[in-house]
């Protein structure tokens, strides 16, 4: 009883050693410093020992933080990008709806030559892997994809404009319009969110 009312008086932890200092070496690679500490994994590393784990957690954010920054600019490139497409479908709509532009009984080839002559830019990669193949098969033709003054072949128009063409038909409507007018009010909420985010409040996000 003694002895146990000893120990409970000099602490449970101490008197049977559950816990005490640890002496580590905490050496870890690093890129060098002649490399200028850049996180291109072809930079040298070199070896160097840190004396705290707040050091460790200080080095991984200078390494880190420009990768925040690509995926910024990147999310940001995607949101611009997808406007960009709402707001051509948005007008091919309204030119259809108001028979700007006339689909009915028309010839592909007239169509996509009509979409040209408004200036719809091609969007090879919004159509899928097929009509991607395509667009990059008529680029590659003999006559390296363009017909006349610059302008691209009709089979490179039709893989560009499939964005466009493979719209269903109860989309044609100004109801979608308003649906896709919403979704870009959406979409521009978000970029002004992310312009105004710097890599460093992603990287405390995370």
């Amino acid at each position: 009883a003694e002895q146990m009312a000893a120990a409970d008086k000099a602490g449970l932890h101490k008197r049977f050693k559950l816990e005490g200092p640890i002496s580590t070496n905490m050496v870890l690679w690093r890129p060098s410093a002649r490399d200028g500490g850049g996180g291109d994994s072809g930079g040298r590393l070199q070896l160097h020992l840190y004396r705290k784990a707040a050091e460790i957690v200080a080095a991984f954010y200078e390494l880190r933080l420009p990768y925040y920054e690509q995926r910024r600019q990147s999310l940001l490139a995607k949101l611009r990008a997808d406007l960009d497409l709402l707001d051509h479908k948005t007008r091919f709509i309204l030119m259809v709806v108001a028979e700007q532009l006339k689909i009915r009984n028309v010839p592909r080839a007239a169509i996509v030559a009509e979409l040209w002559k408004h200036r719809f830019p091609l969007h090879k990669r919004a159509t899928g892997a097929d009509a991607d193949a395509d667009a990059d098969d008529a680029d590659n033709d003999d006559d390296e994809g363009e017909s006349g003054a610059g302008r691209p072949t009709d089979r490179a128009l039709v893989a560009g404009y499939g964005y466009l063409m493979t719209l269903p038909l109860w989309s044609l409507t100004l109801e979608h319009v308003e649906l896709l007018k919403r979704q870009q009010a959406d979409l521009r909420v978000q970029v002004d969110r992310l312009n105004a985010t710097t890599a460093r409040d992603m990287w405390l996000a995370d």
